[in-house]
């Protein structure tokens, strides 16, 4: 097996950001092809921004 690894920022807003941590957790927990290393709680972006942030390090996990 061979392990990919990417450090990965997601921006969007707090209730689209509540789904993409779902879906790589899904991909963990369920589908086994994602292996989450470490994951930051959300930031609020500054000023008046929508926006939040979470920083991820994972491997996605290959079965070559």
């Amino acid at each position: 097996m061979t392990n990919h690894y990417a450090e990965i920022r997601i921006m969007a807003t707090e209730t689209d950001l509540q789904v993409w941590l779902w879906l790589l957790h899904k991909l963990q927990d369920d589908d086994k092809i994602l292996e989450i290393v470490e994951e930051s709680k959300p930031y609020a972006n500054r000023r008046e921004s929508k926006l939040y942030r979470v920083y991820i390090k994972a491997n996605v996990i290959s079965g070559e």
